[in-house]
């Protein structure tokens, strides 16, 4: 036999970026597991700092086929830290895909993702040297902008976000976006709303297998 590699396309691909799940990514994934599947990850950018510098990253993600709904259902709960809660971010995140399939082993398989969000800077945690920029949370911002006797400035809002999944036996193709409409919301001692910029993403990948030893798998993917 001269094919020593097979592509294939599992449907579900473990993506290994630092700070996102497959939900994450393209909500479309949701269901596409073998099962229930429960995902943790957790992520320490410059471990080496001390608690109060780093950057912590936690999601942890369910999700699971229900044949009623003729889909997939998932919930998503993201949690980031900066520098021991100086500036947080947290949400969760409910997501439905509904499967067609089209002909063969090709689906097409779109998804809608609500999302409750909070936002939350503990002025307290702050060094005097540390500039902020309500937009952006931490950063070298020009201007700084404290206000007094504010310990914490929070703020939540809701978001949606859709997903498009071509599934073939071979590869996966996908597109994404998240925060339609540009949601927008208002930190306690600011005046100005934030707005939330849009984000888009597409994917692409699928597996290969060596004839041969079937036990081992490699799964590209281009985000």
């Amino acid at each position: 036999d001269k094919n020593v590699l097979k592509f294939t396309n599992n449907k579900d691909p473990y993506l290994a970026y630092p700070s996102a799940s497959a939900l994450d990514i393209n909500p479309s994934f949701t269901g596409n597991g073998k099962g229930i599947r429960l995902n943790y990850l957790y992520h320490n950018q410059w471990a080496e700092l001390s608690d109060n510098d780093n950057f912590v990253t936690q999601v942890i993600s369910i999700d699971g086929y229900v044949k009623a709904l003729k889909g997939g259902v998932g919930v998503v709960v993201t949690n980031d830290v900066m520098g021991h809660k100086k500036f947080s971010s947290q949400a969760i995140s409910f997501i439905y895909s509904p499967k067609f399939t089209l002909f063969g082993k090709t689906t097409i398989e779109p998804s809608v993702k609500y999302s409750l969000n909070k936002k939350s800077i503990s002025w307290n945690q702050l060094k005097n040297d540390e500039l902020v920029d309500a937009r952006n949370g931490l950063t070298n911002a020009v201007i700084a902008n404290n206000p007094e006797n504010v310990a914490a400035s929070n703020s939540s809002f809701s978001s949606f976000g859709t997903g498009l999944l071509l599934n073939t036996s071979k590869v996966y193709i996908g597109i994404s976006y998240d925060y339609w409409g540009n949601p927008n919301y208002n930190l306690d001692g600011f005046s100005q709303q934030i707005n939330v910029p849009g984000k888009f993403s597409a994917q692409f990948g699928g597996s290969i297998v060596p004839i041969k030893d079937k036990d081992f798998t490699l799964s590209p993917s281009v985000q």
